[in-house]
């Protein structure tokens, strides 16, 4: 049983950045880029708590809009007094009142993490309601004798507005307690404030610097192996983990070497829909140059170091970078889309749009073909095996199996009607050159299954041969499909942001 006041991941990351914070900052220079700095004010270990749970978002939204539009005092007297009504009047927690992550179980501080994660919501710490009265207050004391410009103000209010509704939409899409969505709603917002350097943490210098990454990765896998945390790669040892962190941090650096995007003026809505446009996702590159080259690297350090500290080493993410030339990042020209690398989702899609991670998949790491997943509706051990190669592993498939049923409160089913016991299968395949694909087959189906797939510009429609008797032409005046844009398949090779529709579930690779 772990002490209470042993240090945990969490509490080892906070030690080191508030101690390396300290030891690279000088008098004129901070390591990292914020308002706060021109008070000089001491960073310690509560400091960068509050970074990371994001508790004080709209401090820290309200003071970069003072910077950036010159509304901190003409003086250093009338700075360090705006200094100080900003942290007594927009901070959502006070220095004074401690977060004690020392002292609280792994799921209570997953759950304190997932308050601000997004912010603006139930149960938010920042709340509108008390910031407009803040606001108002700053403008009366402070602004007007700066003869500041009221529009301003103004516009950060509807711009904070406009936040609120998205970080609410997304909590709407993305809903539970659980930790899968708690992941889920991650990974939306974690380029996003990449990009916006919403708090300190951001735009601290040391992602850029590998050696200290390194012993904070090193300090971090101890940290895990010390508590029991699973690792990455389900042997005893955390060494695929700090791999995974070094291969991110080297990502980032690289792309600092790029012609920069800068998109941080951007609204936040504009920057998720701009990262939606291009396919962005931590677990593959869009090779967009509308994007910051070191976007995907920044991003998945900050996820492997900050998010895996709070909910192991097990959900570190693991992409492959695009071949770069010397201007630009793009993928080669030559790249098979069915060959895969790096890190591969598999993800629920629910019929109220919500979306669950069932599986990640290090395609890097597979050696030998072999199988990955079966879908079905419900496992039965009684059950007739399907025909597949991998016939041998079915009647013991534990995690291997996903069961699509989902049933109400009041035990109707609701997802995963028609769904066979064994209804596809999803195995991985290795080439002679050491190409990796993902294979989806049909198991002899009642209902059979189809994958959706955007290509070319237009809508495909692959329908994998089944038990079912139905016509390819049948199936396309069911479904209301031109034949036209139909194949079938005895099986496909799947590529991301491929959809892959059972009679009653629905599931998507990114």
């Amino acid at each position: 049983m772990e002490s209470k006041n042993e240090k945990k991941p969490i509490n080892v990351l906070t030690e080191f950045l508030a101690s390396w914070i300290r030891a690279n900052g000088t008098e004129d220079a901070a390591p990292y880029d914020s308002f706060e700095t021109l008070g000089q004010r001491r960073v310690g270990q509560k400091d960068v708590e509050r970074w990371i749970f994001n508790c004080n978002y709209l401090y820290y939204r309200v003071g970069e809009f003072l910077l950036d539009h010159d509304l901190l005092g003409d003086s250093s007297d009338q700075t360090v007094e705006l200094l100080a009504f900003l942290e007594q009047n927009f901070k959502s927690i006070k220095d004074s009142n401690p977060l004690n992550l020392r002292s609280k179980q792994n799921d209570a501080i997953e759950r304190e993490f997932a308050k601000d994660w997004p912010p603006l919501c139930k149960g938010s710490r920042n709340q509108l309601g008390r910031f407009r009265e803040s606001l108002d207050a700053l403008e009366g004391h402070y602004i007007e004798s700066l003869s500041a410009n009221q529009t301003k103000l103004d516009s950060l209010l509807l711009e904070l507005a406009d936040e609120q509704n998205f970080y609410q939409k997304i909590s709407s899409l993305v809903e539970g307690d659980g930790r899968d969505a708690l992941l889920e709603r991650c990974r939306i917002l974690l380029p996003l404030w990449c990009i916006k350097q919403v708090s300190p943490l951001y735009s601290l210098l040391i992602w850029d610097d590998r050696d200290a990454v390194a012993r904070l990765a090193q300090l971090l896998a101890n940290s895990f192996e010390s508590a029991g945390f699973p690792s990455y790669d389900g042997s005893r040892k955390q060494d695929s983990y700090i791999g995974l962190v070094l291969r991110a941090q080297q990502a980032y650096s690289e792309g600092l070497g790029e012609d920069e995007v800068d998109l941080r003026d951007l609204p936040i809505r504009k920057i998720a829909e701009l990262l939606e446009g291009e396919f962005f996702s931590l677990e593959h590159p869009s090779g967009s140059k509308r994007l910051p080259a070191w976007l995907l690297g920044k991003s998945q350090l900050i996820w492997n170091v900050v998010i895996c500290s709070i909910v192991g080493p097990r959900e570190a993410v693991c992409g492959s970078s695009p071949a770069r030339t010397m201007t630009s990042a793009v993928e080669r020209p030559d790249d098979n889309p069915d060959e895969l690398s790096g890190e591969v989702l598999l993800r629920r899609r629910f019929n109220d749009g919500r979306l669950e991670t069932v599986d990640r998949l290090s395609v890097d790491e597979v050696q030998t073909s072999g199988l990955w997943k079966v879908i079905g509706s419900v496992y039965d051990e009684n059950a007739a095996l399907p025909r597949s190669e991998y016939r041998n592993h079915y009647d013991n498939l534990g995690s291997l199996f996903i069961g699509s049923r989902r049933f109400d409160r009041s035990g109707r089913l609701v997802e995963g009607a028609g769904d066979s016991r064994f209804h596809a299968e999803l195995s991985i395949r290795m080439d002679e050159k050491g190409g990796r694909r993902i294979i989806l087959r049909d198991l002899g189906s009642k209902n059979g299954t189809y994958v959706i797939r955007q290509e070319g510009g237009e809508t495909r429609y692959y329908l994998l041969k089944s038990r079912s008797s139905v016509t390819t032409e049948r199936w396309c005046e069911k479904v209301g499909v031109p034949p036209s844009q139909v194949s079938l398949v005895d099986w496909i090779a799947l590529r991301r942001r491929d959809i892959i529709q059972l009679c009653g579930s629905s599931f998507e690779i990114i």
